[in-house]
């Protein structure tokens, strides 16, 4: 299954590179939960344009938090291992899954940044589908791009919303 609903807390896998799709695959057939979150991106050859998903964070694939099957999921080709933080596995919180569902769903422009929030101003979104958000903002050709921190596996989304909507935080 590819839906981050069931669950409350999350484990990263870390796989091999170009390997999120045939993971999931397996996981599916082994019969374990997983969330691939996937983006639509314009893809330009010199002959033609194409849209194709492809997955938000690379190298990444989310499953369960579930000790009994931590090991079994070590023996799945193209893992490579579990994304740890501070020591330990890393958490991942449903409801920062079900966020990033809810961005692809909606249609939203997002991209994974790696690194922390060390740049831009912090804000917060007064009004739309993600009012009462707080981030930091950062600008590129004139565009504003809301930038959210998934800290447990180190990467940023960047989303992009209209200046009107945000407020400066001290």
């Amino acid at each position: 299954m590819n839906s981050p609903e069931f669950h409350k807390k999350w484990n990263a896998l870390y796989l091999k590179s170009r390997h999120e799709r045939k993971v999931g695959l397996l996981l599916e057939q082994n019969g374990i939960d997983y969330y691939l979150p996937l983006v639509k991106t314009l893809k330009l050859w010199s002959d033609r344009k194409k849209w194709v998903e492809e997955p938000l964070f690379r190298g990444y694939i989310f499953v369960p938090a579930n000790e009994k099957i931590q090991e079994k999921l070590l023996f799945v080709p193209g893992v490579v291992g579990f994304v740890r933080y501070n020591g330990t596995h890393a958490i991942v919180k449903q409801e920062e899954l079900l966020v990033l569902q809810s961005f692809i769903e909606k249609g939203y422009h997002i991209e994974a940044e790696s690194g922390n929030l060390s740049k831009g101003d912090k804000i917060k979104i007064n009004a739309g589908p993600l009012k009462g958000l707080e981030g930091a903002v950062l600008e590129l050709k004139g565009e504003t791009f809301f930038l959210i921190a998934v800290e447990s596996i180190g990467q940023t989304l960047k989303v992009k919303v209209n200046k009107e909507v945000l407020t400066k935080l001290n």
